[in-house]
């Protein structure tokens, strides 16, 4: 990849990108000419956007359409020429507000900043959630639900929450379940989910010969608590 090209085919790439993400469509070298303050002749941007194309930046899908751009010229417009301003003191005070004291689950958290980041950009806030299963773990809570039902609480060392119930086919005593949170706790502190899981099955296989039915049933439990519906999910806030 070039890592440097003239301010003039900086300039040709950045008006093209702008106009790709308004409408979507093939740019020409006359649409260029016409919206934005180039210097320049159709005919000089057309040899602009040759260049641009050789270089990997631009592509054209078809010999009579425009031009769109490459991943490749996403990135360098993004690396080299997209101006990032920084934010207001008043920006920030709208993101602590949004956040401070909240008890948002972590599919509200990624909800919350999707609607953040369109409410400052004008724009479609998009947020692509981190897979659940790097997460450190920090601690479990097991609660009785109704009475072949547990909810399980799951909290990570960043404070993302997530609840899950989970059906069983025998009852289980509130006791009890307090007692399997609190192994499971001195089992699992500070490991990642994917982690966590592994070191379940582990202890799963030892308990055959090792543990009791009350740690035994902790495990199984844990292994269903453990198994993330939260994967790659994109939230998305429109305008």
């Amino acid at each position: 990849m070039i890592k440097s090209i003239s301010n003039r085919s900086k300039d040709i790439l950045h008006a093209l990108i702008n106009e790709y993400i308004l409408n979507g469509e093939p740019i020409g070298s006359r649409t260029l000419s016409k919206k934005y303050n180039i210097d320049l002749s159709p005919a000089s941007i057309r040899n602009e956007l040759a260049d641009l194309e050789e270089w990997g930046f631009l592509y054209q899908p078809h010999t009579s359409a425009g031009r769109i751009p490459t991943d490749e010229g996403l990135r360098y417009y993004i690396d080299s020429i997209l101006v990032i301003r920084n934010l207001t003191e008043f920006e920030k005070e709208i993101i602590d507000n949004s956040y401070r004291g909240s008890t948002f689950e972590f599919i509200d958290i990624m909800k919350e900043t999707s609607r953040l980041l369109s409410d400052f950009s004008r724009f479609t806030g998009v947020v692509l959630a981190p897979k659940f299963e790097n997460i450190i773990f920090k601690h479990i809570e097991m609660v009785k639900f109704r009475k072949n039902q547990i909810l399980t609480v799951l909290v990570s060392k960043t404070g993302v929450i997530q609840n899950k119930i989970i059906e069983i086919d025998e009852e289980i005593s509130q006791d009890e379940l307090y007692k399997f949170s609190r192994y499971l706790n001195e089992l699992l502190t500070d490991l990642s989910l994917k982690e966590a899981r592994k070191k379940i099955v582990a202890e799963m296989k030892k308990e055959k010969n090792m543990y009791d039915w009350l740690l035994s049933m902790a495990l199984k439990l844990s292994q269903k608590a453990f198994s993330s519906e939260i994967e790659d999910d994109i939230y998305i806030w429109k305008m």
